[in-house]
């Protein structure tokens, strides 16, 4: 049914004078550790999707903060001063 090699661990109990084994396939043990790295794998694209859009947020502002304050100047201002409106946004 094709699995994979098997492992076995064995003891011996003096007091008893038994001898202990256990075995299982390494299927069985990796088993767990295939399932973990599938949840880290999501948990760290879902942290990297989210700091993605955090980033793209700020630039976003960083972009828009100055366009709306020249917006904002010229709408004042009927753009009469663009070059006061100008300067103001190399100021910041």
């Amino acid at each position: 049914m094709g699995r994979s090699e098997k492992i076995a661990v064995f003891d011996y109990i003096p007091k008893l004078k038994w001898i202990v084994a256990a075995s299982a396939y390494l299927d069985e043990f990796y088993a767990s550790v295939i399932k973990a790295r599938k949840y880290a794998l999501v948990g760290v694209a879902g942290i990297a999707w989210s700091l993605s859009l955090l980033v793209i947020y700020f630039v976003t502002l960083k972009i828009l903060t100055p366009i709306t304050i020249f917006t904002k100047v010229m709408e004042k201002n009927k753009g009469q001063r663009i070059l006061e409106a100008w300067l103001y946004l190399r100021k910041i």
